[in-house]
């Protein structure tokens, strides 16, 4: 079907139909020979089509864009995440081809990462953050740190721990990432999951002080000095494992959760004048290398007594006529401590 021009608003007067139309015009140089405006008719199936043409050039080119910008984006992902991996997570969980003697190496950028001893003697590269998940989940659950129940709560500090060690943590100059299959890369992964998790569970984001805790740094360095006085976890033996725990008029809030039971290492720990409830956890039993204990100026509740079998020679609860808690074996009692914490910076 053609399409009257008059029916568009064309003057059908000033065009010819005649494509190859010229006309000739005198001037004073001579004939000037000119060709005319002319017109094409276009049926409306013909105009469809070029329409429908157009738009396809158009969805084409977005989608040639499109895709170049998913290539760079995932080009970035595999750089940073590391997707060449020698092994996959299914290879590893099944056993194929592993040799627990052999020393396989992962290149990411210039580092070089070597495997984590996990379950089964077994090692296997921590690629992704879902492998490091399974593997740092596996070192946990096996050595009796916490309960499988613990970390499938999404709202309880151990699920925000190992969270944060699989997805935010990775770095390849930590110590219990770098080591290969030997004891101290476990406990040292079991020593950052512990003191994570203790965060979490005592109010960490709203402590007076952050002093390193969750940072990149290693735990030895997760200190500071307020007042000369040592305040942080840190003074680590050789072996990088710490041996105090001062975090005294930081504001922590909560209870003590088990996995404090994991640091046998340590010999100061302090939790003066913070706002911790609940019983004394009986795992801090498990803490027998332990010389001084502050627990006073808090708001627990319950017997002490449970750690006189350790030893400790200095213990300080809010024990007494006028506490809250019971113990036969603290140094002191009451509310009229000095204000300080026991272990001043030495280094």
């Amino acid at each position: 079907m053609l399409i009257d021009p008059r029916n568009l608003g064309y003057d059908p007067t000033s065009y010819r139909r005649n494509p190859f139309a010229t006309v000739d015009s005198k001037t004073k140089h001579g004939i000037k020979r000119s060709h005319a405006p002319t017109i094409m008719y276009v049926s409306r199936a013909a105009l469809q089509k070029r329409k429908m043409q157009q738009i396809a050039y158009i969805f084409a080119a977005l989608c040639v864009v499109l895709l170049f910008m998913f290539f760079v984006s995932q080009r970035k992902l595999s750089h940073y995440a590391m997707v060449e991996s020698p092994m996959s997570l299914s290879a590893y969980l099944a056993g194929e081809n592993t040799d627990p003697n052999e020393k396989e190496k992962l290149l990411l950028g210039s580092e070089i990462i070597r495997p984590l001893q996990v379950r089964g003697g077994q090692a296997s590269s921590i690629v992704h953050g879902s492998d490091r998940y399974h593997l740092l989940r596996d070192v946990i659950v096996d050595n009796r740190i916490s309960d499988s129940e613990e970390l499938n709560n999404e709202h309880s500090p151990q699920y925000k721990a190992l969270n944060w060690m699989s997805y935010e943590d990775f770095h390849p100059g930590l110590g219990y990432l770098s080591v290969g299959s030997d004891e101290t890369a476990v406990r040292k992964t079991i020593q950052r999951y512990a003191l994570a998790v203790t965060y979490y569970a005592t109010n960490g984001p709203g402590w007076n002080y952050q002093l390193n805790f969750l940072s990149k740094k290693d735990e030895c360095e997760w200190n500071s000095k307020l007042e000369n006085y040592f305040i942080g976890a840190g003074v680590c033996n050789d072996n990088g494992f710490i041996t105090a725990l001062a975090l005294w008029s930081n504001n922590l809030m909560g209870a003590l959760p088990q996995e404090l039971g994991a640091l046998n290492t340590l010999t100061t720990f302090s939790l003066y004048d913070n706002s911790m409830r609940g019983p004394p956890p009986r795992i801090l039993q498990s803490l027998t290398g332990l010389n001084v204990l502050y627990l006073n100026h808090n708001q627990f509740q319950g017997d002490l007594d449970f750690l006189c079998e350790n030893k400790i020679e200095v213990i300080k609860a809010d024990c007494g006529k006028q506490g809250t808690v019971t113990c036969s074996c603290c140094e002191e009692c009451g509310f009229n401590i000095n204000k300080k914490s026991p272990l001043r910076w030495n280094r």
